[in-house]
């Protein structure tokens, strides 16, 4: 049993020092991850009846260049591009002289990220590297928020037929409520690169917002109600719903040419 501990740390101390350092010059990678949104409403009362985090996934896309100043340090320049798309979830439960009222809420968050990026490297060995830099960009966010009142007799979704009714569905629709906002970003990045080859480097990364992305309405939509009654029912266009900031933690692959 020794034995072959002893032969396996061998074999590993022996690959280790055949790697070499990531080469530089232009790269091109791809990435996948995790995604979290986090949404401050505008009127606190939306925070008790809305999901404020909200997870998902997110897939990016990077090209640039890497120069490194001698053996042990250097410099990442590069574009990159994030796509998130995350979830959230929340049951809200109200009493009012009595009667109770069940609501299932959530949100949905699609959001877009363009960034021009400086990371400055660290290199522990030849096959370890640490990072942190920061990017600067644009971010432009689709926010939903979905709000369905639950029948608690038969669980179904309790509807808007006019202003005034109402009636239950069963698997109906919630009423969903439209926003949107775009704007400067500041994203601080650090990680953890592994040299494959010194053509390819696995990253492991998180971006980090230092600002965030303001949020307006921009439309409702209420299923049974024509779209100018949801209009005089919803929320106004342009109304300042809060903000979101949006974390990504990504595990990609990169190649240099």
């Amino acid at each position: 049993m020794k034995q072959k501990t002893l032969i396996t740390t061998l074999g590993l101390m022996l690959a280790l020092s055949g790697l070499s350092l990531a080469k530089d010059g232009v790269f091109i990678g791809v990435n996948a991850g995790l995604a979290y949104t986090n949404i401050s409403y505008k009127k606190s009362s939306n925070g008790n009846f809305y999901p404020e985090d909200a997870p998902g996934y997110s897939v990016g896309l990077d090209v640039g260049y890497t120069q490194s100043f001698n053996k042990y340090m250097g410099l990442r320049y590069y574009l990159s591009y994030n796509f998130s798309q995350t979830f959230g979830e929340k049951s809200v439960f109200l009493n009012s002289s009595g009667q109770e009222t069940i609501y299932n809420n959530g949100t949905s968050s699609f959001n877009n990220m363009l960034l021009a990026n400086v990371d400055y490297f660290v290199n522990l060995n030849k096959m370890f590297e640490v990072y942190a830099g920061f990017g600067v960009g644009y971010a432009y966010s689709n926010t939903n928020l979905l709000k369905a009142k639950i029948d608690p007799a038969n669980g179904g979704v309790v509807m808007s037929i006019n202003q005034g009714s109402e009636k239950t569905v069963i698997n109906g629709e919630p009423d969903t409520f439209f926003n949107a906002g775009g704007g400067f970003v500041l994203p601080i990045n650090v990680g953890l690169s592994i040299n494959i080859t010194n053509h390819q480097v696995l990253r492991m990364g998180v971006k980090i917002p230092l600002l965030s992305t303001d949020l307006k309405a921009v439309r409702t939509r209420i299923p049974l109600l024509s779209p100018q009654l949801s209009a005089l029912a919803g929320i106004p266009k342009g109304e300042d719903m809060g903000s979101i900031k949006n974390v990504i933690a990504q595990l990609g692959y990169s190649y240099t040419f």
